[in-house]
């Protein structure tokens, strides 16, 4: 579970426990120096949403925290996640799923999941929400070239 408020001591013994964690990858996103996020990657089959999405054993999957209100929006999303996406895939060459569980009501989550590639393959009640299951292949990332994100046709190069 990630945290969304509490004491810097809280924190600490959650990230502690995510370090000792050999299931979990710890990360904090930067651009340039300035930290914007909080990921952890996992294996999913291990997680809460394995039975839900049909994990294999390699198949991963990542809780993201943009906290950073500055780094909001399209411009940052197709920035960082193609970049966490392509690391997943490449951190162990047998993944061949990426899933993630959104809540089914963040609608503009969702979207922007489905518009970099992710399928929306069902809604399920998880302990904590009712979450939207998304996931993307190998065989979709790599040959579709969705590490590089195509140019936005709303913005014009002027």
């Amino acid at each position: 579970m990630l945290f969304r408020s509490g004491s810097k001591a809280a924190h600490g013994r959650y990230l502690e426990r995510m370090f000792a964690d050999p299931h979990t990858i710890p990360l904090i996103g930067r651009f340039n120096a300035r930290a914007f996020s909080y990921f952890e990657i996992y294996w999913a089959k291990e997680d809460v949403i394995g039975p839900f999405s049909g994990a294999g054993d390699y198949d991963r999957g990542c809780h993201v925290i943009v906290g950073e209100e500055s780094c909001r929006g399209k411009p940052w999303f197709t920035a960082w996640l193609p970049s966490l996406l392509h690391l997943m895939f490449l951190d162990d060459p047998r993944t061949e799923r990426i899933v993630q569980e959104p809540s089914a009501a963040h609608h503009h989550q969702l979207g922007n999941l489905q518009r970099s590639g992710f399928s929306h393959t069902r809604t399920v009640d998880l302990p904590t929400k009712r979450a939207a299951i998304m996931s993307i292949s190998r065989q979709r990332f790599f040959p579709n070239r969705l590490w590089h994100p195509a140019p936005d046709p709303d913005r014009s190069n002027s």
